[in-house]
């Protein structure tokens, strides 16, 4: 069986030839049909993450794919898979069978393709918590956005929309120039958040998601 493995921090991943895992009780074994690549899977593997995995170890925070083996799903159906410490604590979702905790998969529905179902939820939640339960962002209100042609980002700018309020994407450059806002989701952090604030209106309300640039 093939994996990606990486061996020492700040290494690029490997293609290796690894023992098929063993399931033991509590766990899936899933037959890997996509998986995602995001800032998080370079920030471990680059030695930046708080209480990496033991090398070597294999990345992947999520992924989408088929059920082999599992006392709480039954074998051939179609999972997405996130969470619980999968590339992150221990051997990710880089690889051809993945041994993923129970709590860390669930049901893909039939319609939904592999490739999304492995990379919605972090987007997804991150965007909609962002705006809905941090932000509170309300009808008639003007969000500004940085990072908005990111995974994340375009989503906010599509919830701060469909929640009623205008949404203002902070573009590459913007500074202090440029309409106040209510609200700020930043995706991006750094000298870029630092930036985004002056065009938060006084009593408006911040919120950082991202860290891409620091």
């Amino acid at each position: 069986m093939k994996a990606m493995r990486v061996h020492g921090w700040n290494e690029p991943p490997r293609l290796e030839d690894v023992p098929v895992p063993t399931r033991a009780p509590g766990r899936t074994l899933v037959r890997m049909a996509a998986a995602t690549v995001g800032h998080i899977d370079r920030t471990v593997w680059g030695g930046q993450f708080m209480n990496p995995p033991a090398l070597p170890y294999v990345p992947g925070v999520e992924a989408a794919g088929t059920v082999l083996d599992s006392d709480a799903f039954a074998p051939g159906e179609r999972v997405w898979i996130r969470g619980a410490g999968l590339g992150t604590r221990f051997d990710g979702t880089w690889r051809e069978i993945i041994d993923a905790p129970d709590a860390a998969i669930g049901r893909l529905p039939d319609g939904v393709p592999m490739a999304l179902g492995s990379a919605f939820f972090s987007p997804s939640t991150s965007a909609w918590v962002a705006l809905h339960e941090v932000a509170r962002v309300r009808a008639g209100e003007r969000v500004l956005v940085s990072g908005a042609s990111g995974a994340v980002g375009s989503l906010c700018m599509q919830l701060a929309r469909d929640a009623g309020a205008q949404a203002l994407a902070v573009q590459p450059g913007d500074a202090a120039p440029g309409p106040k806002a209510d609200v700020l989701i930043d995706t991006v952090g750094g000298a870029v958040l630092a930036a985004a604030l002056e065009r938060v209106e006084a009593g408006g309300r911040a919120v950082l998601v991202g860290y891409t640039a620091g």
